[in-house]
């Protein structure tokens, strides 16, 4: 497991990154709630943004943080319409607008959270 100890000498907050990929690995993202914001923030939804630069270390060194937020090092990425082709095959579950509970879970329940889900929203609409 990897900390933001081991990736920063700012004094923030002792919190566990998560590993993604495989695209820039090296990369450190925030993923967190749109109620804080640094030089390269880019707003998802009016309650998700990401974050990534040496400034919002300088935040929450500060005290600054977000109501929650989570980090990632690596990202996916697809080609021009790649994502939305293979959406429309039927190759990915999509859980539209995920509750902030899906989103926050402990890494360790939140797929079965959005199953959960997914799931009930997929009842909900033949019964």
């Amino acid at each position: 497991m990897m900390t933001t100890h081991e990736v920063t000498d700012y004094a923030v907050p002792h919190t566990q990154i998560y590993m993604g990929g495989p695209i820039s690995t090296q990369a450190l993202f925030m993923l967190h709630t749109s109620d804080f914001s640094s030089t390269n923030t880019l707003n998802i939804t009016d309650s998700w943004s990401i974050s990534s630069d040496d400034f919002m270390f300088d935040k929450l060194s500060c005290g600054e943080e977000p109501t929650w937020y989570r980090f990632y090092m690596g990202a996916a990425g697809w080609h021009p319409q790649q994502l939305e082709h293979e959406i429309a095959q039927g190759a990915w579950l999509v859980l539209n607008r995920p509750s902030f509970a899906c989103v926050t879970a402990d890494a360790t329940d939140q797929w079965n959270i959005c199953l959960d889900t997914i799931s009930q929203n997929v009842f909900d609409n033949y019964i």
